[in-house]
């Protein structure tokens, strides 16, 4: 593929997605996305955005997610982008890092993702042929690679808002149950989720496990799951009150899933787990029956 290769215009806004793997995670400290967004309500935008037509009428943002989000926030019908062809998962991944890494120098976490997307991407055996292709040394990729490995790629975002400890750990499992809402974006609702947290509204881990629950129904519960977002006093509580995730329901599931693990793992409850799975399951069926009356 040229890189060269692409064409300039105007696109609708509707027919623009972000993409979720974009490694630069940050979107700025809110008084610099306001800044942004008083430049283009007075001036426009002017440096064009990036795409990538994977369908027709279908692109995928390369490049430029905060003049997208700015954009989006000031409701234009259009935007002016670079427009490339369907590119393949690794060529997708390069042309971003070209076009990311020579304007602004990735931090190291950003070039970590990057760089094992394009490895992934290319289906690459060797670190080699990655320096190869992006001109780094293979001892860069090496660390880069294993940097990626500690499995902490939202660390700028999340150093942003101030997470720490067990709030990085409960985001990293939630995050890939997250999906749109309505008209929010991922990260629209990553910097609503954050926001909760340093309001202390998200209070632990328990809370991030359940708001997963409610995302694993993410269809049912669209307008809930909205209001959640939107209000940054809702508690996770009373997201569970209004999607009917009573304490016995939401324990219920937590035992259903430590079982599912511990059979898929080819481990059997120990002796004292089997008499109280006994006892529960007697109790279950007075329950039943008494349910059924």
């Amino acid at each position: 593929m040229q890189h060269n290769s692409f064409v300039v215009k105007e696109v609708p806004l509707e027919r623009v997605e972000q993409d979720r793997n974009q490694p630069r995670r940050s979107l700025g400290k809110p008084g610099e996305e306001r800044r942004l967004s008083d430049s283009i309500k007075r001036f426009g935008i002017q440096q064009l955005l990036s795409v990538s037509e994977m369908e027709t009428d279908r692109y995928v943002l390369l490049d430029g997610h905060r003049r997208f989000v700015c954009a989006r926030k000031l409701k234009l019908p259009t935007v002016p982008c670079r427009v490339y062809p369907a590119l393949k998962l690794g060529e997708f991944e390069f042309l971003r890092f070209e076009i990311q890494n020579n304007r602004k120098s990735w931090s190291p976490l950003e070039r970590a993702e990057s760089i094992n997307r394009i490895k992934k991407g290319y289906r690459f055996t060797s670190n080699r042929e990655v320096a190869d292709l992006i001109h780094l040394s293979e001892s860069t990729i090496s660390t880069s690679l294993q940097l990626r490995d500690l499995n902490i790629k939202y660390l700028e975002l999340m150093r942003d808002y101030g997470l720490k400890g067990a709030f990085q750990e409960g985001f990293v499992r939630l995050d890939k149950k997250i999906v749109k809402v309505g008209e929010m974006e991922y990260d629209d609702i990553v910097r609503a989720l954050f926001d909760k947290i340093r309001r202390n509204v998200i209070r632990n881990a328990k809370d991030f496990r359940r708001l997963g629950r409610v995302f694993m129904r993410a269809t049912t519960h669209q307008k809930e799951l909205l209001e959640f977002f939107r209000l940054p006093d809702m508690t996770v509580e009373q997201l569970m009150r209004k999607t009917d995730h009573s304490r016995l329901l939401y324990f219920a599931e937590e035992l259903k899933d430590e079982l599912v693990l511990k059979l898929k793992n080819g481990l059997m409850p120990s002796a004292k787990e089997k008499q109280f799975l006994s006892e529960l399951r007697e109790l279950f069926a007075k329950v039943v029956r008494v349910g059924a009356r």
